[in-house]
């Protein structure tokens, strides 16, 4: 694999506009809206780990915020925004359809315009406990689903020690690359090395549920698939000559080996996740 590739990934950033409702701000003591709050975040970065310097900021323009974090949540146009979700991939997944995305005609989608809340957290909609110890575990697990979907076991994860499993997380809260990649190329297999299923999640608009499934990365015969062709045994009744595929904010070809963009293309949780449209 190319960690040159994968550092590239890793340097992805998105800048984000975070604004409030006035009559929240004045909920909460302000005598004007404050105006929005500019970030620019890297893409494999979660919404969880900003709500602490966002209370901060606002606390700053005059809220008299509570010192509890848990109320905290965002939306984008109506939306909840999943905060264990990467920030890169709920930007795919929610902004591929405006024009600006791939297309450099206007700047509507750049920044990303993002409400921010204080109050009457959408419970129904997003986990309850949004701490960055969860955060963690939920980084983890998905960490160790791949671990198993690769090999049949978790055996690699679990050999990690206890420091090198919390360096994974703290590298990636830290923007830290060389950190994070001392730990977790013990976990991607090497270039002739076979793995069982590619661990991959793919997203569609409209709320749609995420399709994952166990897939082989070669036919029976030894062949390598593409990632079309793995779309296709997932999603059969997918027009692929009307569609594209984004990953990292980026139009990925259909015709890209799945292994290669698999090693190359995964996030920190070492999903290959791609937004389709």
């Amino acid at each position: 694999m190319s960690t040159s590739v994968s550092k590239s990934v890793w340097e992805g950033r998105i800048p984000l506009a975070f604004s409030i409702d006035g009559s929240e701000a004045q909920h909460f003591g302000a005598e004007h809206t404050p105006s929005s709050i500019f970030i620019e975040v890297p893409r494999t970065s979660y919404l969880i780990l900003l709500t602490e310097e966002i209370r901060d900021l606002y606390r700053a323009t005059g809220l008299t915020l509570p010192d509890s974090t848990a109320e905290i949540w965002f939306e984008y146009q109506g939306k909840p925004l999943k905060w264990h979700y990467p920030l890169g991939l709920l930007y795919d997944i929610l902004c591929i359809s405006e024009p600006s995305y791939l297309q450099m005609e206007d700047t509507k989608s750049i920044p990303w315009n993002i409400k921010v809340h204080f109050r009457n957290y959408p419970a129904a909609h997003l986990f309850r406990d949004q701490s960055a110890a969860t955060a963690q575990d939920f980084f983890m697990s998905m960490i160790k689903e791949a671990d198993f979907l690769r090999y049949g076991s978790t055996k690699r994860v679990m050999n990690l020690s206890k420091s090198d499993q919390t360096q994974l997380w703290e590298s990636l809260c830290s923007n830290d690359f060389d950190s994070f990649w001392k730990v977790n190329q013990r976990l991607i297999p090497v270039d002739d090395q076979v793995v069982r299923h590619i661990p991959l999640r793919l997203y569609l608009p409209d709320d749609c549920p995420v399709i994952q499934d166990r897939v082989s990365p070669r036919t029976e015969d030894g062949e390598e698939l593409t990632m079309e062709q793995i779309i296709r045994e997932l999603l059969p009744t997918l027009d692929t000559s009307k569609s594209k595929a984004v990953c990292h904010g980026v139009i990925v070809p259909f015709d890209t080996p799945i292994i290669w963009a698999s090693r190359n293309l995964a996030y920190p949780d070492n999903f290959l996740h791609i937004a389709l449209f």
